[in-house]
C-alpha cells in the first residue's frame, strides 16, 4: 500500500504544481501548415477547451507510442542549430502514414527556454530546407 499512497500523493501535489506553471491560456506552437509556409494557430486562445486535429505541435510537449518512431523513423537530424521545424517535418511524416496529430488544451506545460538572440541563419536554414522537403510543389514532367 506504500506505494499506492506515495502514487497518490505524487499525482496531488503534481496537478497542483502544474495548475501553478500554466501563466496564461495562450499557446506557442500549434496549428496548420500552408503550400506557402506560413503557419497559423500561434498564440490560440485555449478557452473552448476541444481537442482539435493539427498539421503540427511544438515539441516540448509531444508524446508518442513507441511504435510511431519505429515505423516513421526518429527526428531529422539535418535540422541544425536548436532545430526549429523538426517538429513540423515530424509531424508532417506522421500525417503521411495515415495518423492524426491532434491537440488537446487541457494538457499544458510552461516550456521556460532561453532567449533567441542574434542571426537567424540555422531558422532560415531549417525553414528552407523544411518547405523544400515538405511544401514544395512537385513538379509535373
Amino acid at each position: 500500500t506504500l506505494k499506492w499512497l506515495e502514487r497518490k500523493w505524487f499525482f496531488k501535489v503534481f496537478t497542483k504544481i502544474i495548475r501553478v506553471i500554466v501563466y496564461d491560456n495562450n499557446i506557442e506552437q500549434v496549428g496548420r501548415i500552408y503550400q506557402s509556409g506560413a503557419t497559423l494557430g500561434q498564440g490560440v486562445d485555449l478557452t473552448d477547451g476541444k481537442t482539435i486535429e493539427v498539421d503540427y505541435l511544438g515539441g516540448c510537449n509531444m508524446s508518442f507510442k513507441r511504435k510511431i518512431f519505429k515505423e516513421i523513423g526518429l527526428f531529422d537530424e539535418n535540422f541544425i542549430g536548436k532545430s526549429q521545424y523538426f517538429e513540423a517535418d515530424f509531424c508532417l511524416r506522421i500525417k503521411e502514414h495515415g495518423y492524426k496529430v491532434l491537440f488537446n488544451p487541457r494538457a499544458r506545460v510552461q516550456h521556460i527556454r532561453r532567449n533567441r538572440h542574434g542571426f537567424p541563419r540555422d531558422y532560415i536554414r531549417n525553414f528552407i530546407y523544411f518547405y523544400f522537403k515538405n511544401l514544395r510543389p512537385k513538379r509535373v514532367s
